[in-house]
Parts: C-alpha cells; structure tokens; sequence
C-alpha cells in the first residue's frame, strides 16, 4: 500500500509536504542518499515529510513511528544543520546520544551514522559551503573554518530563535507565491545569520579590519543613521557600530 501525498511539491518552489505510509515510500522519497537506508525496529513506517527550498536554503520537517538507520554521505559542497528536539534526544548521532538543544554541523565530506527513535523529528536546513563563506566573511571580522562534523552548543535562546524561524519558513513555502514572498527571503537570511552566530564562536579568525564589503555596507548604513537622525553624536554611532568611523569613510552626498 503506497501512502498519499497531502501536497505535492511545488514544481517552481521544490516546496510541498507529504503524509509517510510504508518504508517503501520512505526510500523513494529519498532516492537521492548516497548511502543505506534500513528500518530498525518492527511495525510499518508511518510519518510525514514537509520541505521547503528557498534561493539559497533548503529545509526539511520529517517525523516517523519507526527507528530509522541512515549510512553514507551528504551532498558535496553543502552544509546541513539539524536541531536536536525533545522528540530525537534518544537518537544516536555518529553513535552516540546528544542533549536537546544540540545543534549538530555536518558538511558532505563526512561520512554519516544516524539512527533514529521511534517517533523521532528531524528539522534540518542546508546552505551551500561558498554561501556561509561569503555571509562569515561579510558579516563578521571572521574568516568561516572548514566543520566536517560538529555538535554546538548555542544558547538557549539562539537555538529557539532558529527553531522558529525554521518552522515560519517551512509554513511560508507552503503558500503559492512563497518564490516572490519578502516572507521567504528575511526568514532564509533570519536562519542564516542564526547559524554563522552559532558556529563562528569557535571558528574564529580575527582580522585587524573588516573586508570591503563589509566596510561598505556599514558605512552606507551610518550615512543612512546620520541622514534619518543628524542628532545623532560621533560617540552614539561608535556605540552602533562598534568602531570608529574613520575619516573619508562615510560618503557625501
């Protein structure tokens, strides 16, 4: 017996979820895994599966009754993030246990040994490698190091700041228009900036100045603050920004 689809993915948006009802759909559904897929525990697999692809983003909300074992390799060049919830606590990542509120880094050159419990979720989002690199290095002073495998520990706030905006994203690319939605880009870029705080902390690579790009978008930043506000003090835009603006920085207009 083949389960039936709820909504079948969008065929511009790659968005869409589906209801699980055998193991048989299970494969197909990931028919892409470079790797093995077997059912652990006995009884027939029943879940559901809702994913989301975005312009940079793909994220994914799966659940299942049974203990799933997955073995092989991610996709190259791509970065995944699973959040560690209540319900897959009792998961064996890379063979062993992680607390709720672990999130675990994987890139594809790593090889992967999942084993799921009964009534397990997994919520993951994916990024490509070349677009955290350019967000770290635009974003911060720190040059984003190589993770082939990592379990971080966010603060608990970051970590349910994250698990929101993931939710809010998978509902978003729920609806027809989600591929021109505002929604879809501030909740990807929400989702970004929440994973580059997380695991950059103990990537760090301090330079002695921000690279250009980052230069330019802070300093047309201030030359907006000090437009839209003129009372604003040297002293109030250096604790804005947590620098001094230099001379010649900021643009003329």
């Amino acid at each position: 017996m083949t389960g039936s689809r709820s909504q079948p993915p969008n065929a511009k948006t790659g968005s869409g979820g589906m209801v699980i009802s055998d193991f048989e759909q299970f494969l197909q559904l990931l028919s892409s895994w470079d790797g093995t897929i077997e059912q652990l525990s006995c009884g027939r697999l029943q879940g559901s599966m809702m994913v989301a692809q975005g312009r940079q983003m793909h994220a994914h909300l799966a659940e299942a009754n049974q203990s799933i074992m997955l073995r092989g390799r991610e996709r190259p060049g791509v970065c995944t993030f699973t959040l560690v919830l209540p319900a897959s606590s009792a998961c064996l990542w890379q063979r062993r246990r992680l607390d709720f509120g672990t999130l675990v880094v994987r890139s594809g050159n790593v090889e992967v040994d999942h084993r799921s419990s009964r009534n397990a979720i997994n919520l993951s989002i994916a990024f490509p490698e070349a677009t955290l690199l350019r967000a770290a290095r635009s974003l911060t002073k720190a040059d984003l190091k190589s993770v082939s495998w990592l379990a971080s520990q966010p603060p608990p706030l970051l970590f349910s700041k994250l698990e929101t905006s993931i939710r809010r994203f998978l509902h978003v690319a729920q609806g027809p228009s989600f591929s021109k939605s505002q929604d879809e880009r501030v909740l990807e870029e929400e989702c970004l900036n929440t994973v580059l705080a997380t695991i950059l902390p103990s990537n760090q690579n301090h330079r002695s100045d921000l690279p250009l790009q980052s230069r330019t978008l802070l300093t047309s930043r201030a030359d907006d603050i000090m437009w839209t506000s003129p009372r604003k003090t040297g002293a109030q835009l250096r604790m804005f920004f947590g620098f001094e603006l230099r001379r010649g920085d900021v643009p003329q207009r």
